[in-house]
């Protein structure tokens, strides 16, 4: 990530307009842009427009040659109540709910009550939950603690950018996105929680891709995730995949 402007060249543009301080600040995301990404982060939340769907995980512990080995694969079925309570049922690949199902039930996240944009929290088995929105920064609310970097656009219509909070101890999110600027809604997101959701987690790199969904909605669609972890003196390299599919709207 680069760092923001230098003092010299801020100094430069306040007291007057000139070719070094255009080229030195043209790498700034326009404010609009985020503006326009941050008004329509609503159009991502799946709580209050599905009712239902699936996901298909993949784990896969990776040894020092790469290669993949200890692989587990789960389906699972996910209601959501009109409060956004989600309730998950482990299923078989067509659905169907097994016998020794035991669901499991997750209310709300409060993130926004929280003082930390990284908030992080183990649940009862022990599973460590990050309840962190990796778009969060463009909010007003976490905008000022983060940096932003304008990088080439990947195509017609789209525009990317990167991001990194300026004061580590307050969280966020070090990412980069890359937005439709035909919806202001994403198409990427990848990076890393600060800080790191645990501390025998050493390294983590995620990657959500986005699919648009209805009528201006745009739900994760496949996300991966890259984790190195420490225990005791052993090193765990795992690799996971999830696929959110068979998206069911909630009855009007």
């Amino acid at each position: 990530m680069r760092a923001s402007l230098p003092f010299v060249a801020v100094l430069v543009f306040t007291l007057g307009f000139t070719p070094q301080s255009h080229a030195a600040n043209k790498d700034a995301v326009p404010t609009a842009w985020l503006d326009s990404l941050s008004a329509n982060l609503w159009r991502i939340k799946t709580d209050g427009v599905l009712s239902q769907f699936r996901i298909h995980s993949v784990n896969r512990m990776v040894k020092k040659d790469g290669e993949m080995k200890d692989e587990n694969e789960q389906w699972q079925l996910v209601n959501i109540a009109s409060d956004g309570t989600r309730t998950f049922h482990t299923t078989d690949a067509q659905g169907n709910i097994l016998p020794d199902d035991k669901p499991k039930v997750v209310k709300p996240e409060t993130t926004e009550d929280s003082d930390s944009l990284a908030h992080v929290k183990e649940d009862e088995d022990n599973n460590v939950n990050i309840s962190v929105a990796p778009l969060d920064p463009v909010k007003l609310k976490y905008r000022s603690n983060h940096r932003f970097t304008l990088l080439p656009s990947p195509g017609n219509g789209l525009v990317k950018f990167a991001y990194e909070p300026i004061d580590k101890d307050k969280g966020g999110f070090d990412g980069e996105a890359t937005i439709d600027t035909t919806t202001w809604l994403p198409v990427n997101v990848t990076g890393y929680p600060i800080p790191l959701p645990n501390k025998r987690i050493k390294q983590m790199d995620l990657s959500i891709d986005f699919e648009k969904w209805g009528k201006g909605y745009a739900f994760p669609a496949h996300v991966t995730s890259h984790v190195t972890a420490k225990w005791l003196l052993l090193t765990f390299r795992m690799v996971s995949t999830q696929d959110f599919v068979d998206f069911v709207a909630k009855d009007k």
